[in-house]
């Protein structure tokens, strides 16, 4: 007989996010030494214009402190280059409902699988450092991260 592989639960999406580490970037949560260098990427029109409309620009010291204070009770990372700020990228959760998943309302006889935690993950880049695979890089350590946990009800292949 094969032994099935042990699934680990689902890592909390509270903060502070853990630390995380690549060839070339290291994703750990915000310290308040951090705001200087959050400020200084962030306050770009480049860089605003692709994320959601809350975020702000122009984007001000007290923004990044605000930021640096918010993020630690959630799964959010400072990507850092040389201890340097380059970038944000986060989870948030989401219910499976957002997503239509886990309600079996649609009488078709067929069980419909409730995820565990579902989550959106998001990021920037300041601009300077766009093109230089960094976005791929700090996406992939997430997700080597995560990839043993049960994020979809399903358990990790073998």
């Amino acid at each position: 007989p094969t032994a099935a592989a042990p699934v680990v639960a689902p890592p909390s999406l509270a903060g502070p996010a853990p630390t995380l580490a690549g060839p070339r970037l290291v994703l750990r949560a915000y310290r308040a030494a951090d705001a200087e260098d959050l400020q200084r990427e962030a306050d770009n029109a480049n860089v605003a214009k692709t994320l959601r409309p809350i975020f702000p620009h122009p984007y001000a010291l007290k923004d990044a402190q605000f930021w640096v204070v918010f993020s630690q009770s959630r799964c959010i990372w400072a990507i850092t280059v040389g201890d340097r700020v380059v970038g944000n990228l986060g989870l948030l959760e989401l219910t499976a409902r957002d997503w239509g998943l886990g309600d079996d309302d649609d009488d078709d006889d067929e069980p419909t699988a409730s995820p565990t935690c579902i989550a959106e993950l998001g990021y920037w880049l300041g601009e300077e450092h766009w093109g230089k695979g960094y976005a791929r890089e700090a996406v992939n350590i997430v997700l080597d991260h995560l990839k043993d946990h049960d994020w979809l009800g399903v358990a990790p292949a073998a």
